[in-house]
């Protein structure tokens, strides 16, 4: 990690399976991969061996050229759609094993991250759906970083391209779990307007609302109790230990660390959060071990502390009648332009948009 890429994404950490599958969608369409991989910087043995990874930067790079050279942004559904459950290694293996739909989505929010450090899955059950005011289960799906690009433009190209693959993946595969019993009961909630391709592929989707406030997804709560057909405890024991050697060697205990630094994190109002030195001290370690245990899970001190930061200005947005001026001053900021910039980084909107959308 350095002050290039605070959130590791030179590190390997993405299964090449993902690229590959890509690069068979491309080559159904008639388009040539051997332009894409070149321009990506994909070594060839990455293709090759079932085991390999390749970086974010590479992913990012593959696919932006994807979506050019098809000259079609829906193809994030149809890569969705395309992507087989065996592509998500032993995590889906240990899904089908589990007892229930409930466990198997418990067991992809804890084990998420070994297949994909840049978004985080959280599975809230028994919430109120306010329109119908029925139980529902909130799948919510969360960049854990910023999506860069150099043109903002094609930052939001791979944000909604990514985000379309999550959800069609989440869903496609939850419903292949029951026996292909929850479809038409999913409803997926997304931040952007209906893009124009949506219309080409929308008979072979779930119900998609756009412009909402948040990436969800949404189905009855009641079928988290479904059994799963291919259940057996035997085989969910012996790939949850796989997970877990999995998750150790390529995520390497991150949720320890930086769970322990957020908890650590407490704002002072109008003054702002610790230092460095400051959690270090808090939690009996020193500032360079500190940085070397968040480097080691492939996280930085920035990059907690500002997950804290949008947390928390999220939650005034939404919960508060305070004014941004009023909020920056109370985060620590030095100016409403400040905090303005910042919260426009972390999300991609400004303070007034996001409460705007959340108020709705």
């Amino acid at each position: 990690m350095s002050k290039n890429d605070p959130y590791d994404l030179s590190r390997p950490s993405l299964p090449a399976t993902y690229a590959k599958v890509l690069l068979d969608v491309l080559s159904e369409r008639g388009i040539d991969s051997a332009p894409l991989i070149r321009n990506a910087a994909l070594p060839t043995v990455a293709l090759t061996r079932t085991d390999s990874r390749i970086n974010l930067f590479q992913w990012s790079k593959l696919v932006l050229e994807a979506l050019n050279a098809a000259e079609d942004d829906g193809i994030g559904y149809e890569y969705g759609l395309a992507l087989p459950p065996t592509a998500h290694g032993m995590l889906v293996f240990a899904a089908m094993s589990a007892p229930t739909l409930g466990a198997a989505l418990d067991l992809a929010s804890t084990f998420f991250g070994m297949r994909l450090q840049s978004f985080r899955l959280e599975v809230q059950k028994n919430q109120i759906d306010v329109q119908t005011n029925q139980n529902v289960a909130i799948i919510k799906i969360a960049e854990t970083h910023p999506i860069f690009r150099a043109s903002p433009r094609d930052a939001q190209r791979l944000r909604r391209f990514f985000y379309e693959t999550l959800m069609l993946t989440v869903v496609k595969v939850a419903d292949g779990l029951t026996g292909n019993k929850i479809g038409p009961q999913v409803l997926i909630h997304v931040d952007w307007p209906e893009p124009e391709y949506h219309g080409k592929y929308c008979d072979r989707l779930p119900d998609i609302r756009f412009d909402q406030v948040t990436n969800q997804i949404m189905l009855p709560d009641a079928l988290l109790t479904l059994p799963l057909p291919a259940a057996n405890e035997t085989a969910y024991q012996q790939a949850l230990a796989y997970c877990e050697q999995e998750k150790a060697r390529f995520c390497r205990d991150v949720e320890d660390i930086t769970e322990r630094v957020k908890a650590t994190l407490i704002l002072t109002p109008y003054s702002g959060y610790p230092k460095i030195d400051a959690v270090a001290s808090r939690l009996n370690l020193s500032s360079r071990t500190l940085k070397r245990r968040l480097q080691e899970v492939g996280s930085s001190f920035l990059r907690v502390l500002e997950a804290v930061q949008q947390r928390e200005a999220e939650s005034l947005l939404t919960n508060t009648d305070m004014q941004i001026q009023e909020i920056a001053n109370f985060l620590g900021y030095k100016g409403a332009a400040n905090f303005t910039r910042a919260f426009n980084r972390w999300s991609g909107e400004t303070p007034g948009q996001y409460r705007k959308k959340a108020k709705q």
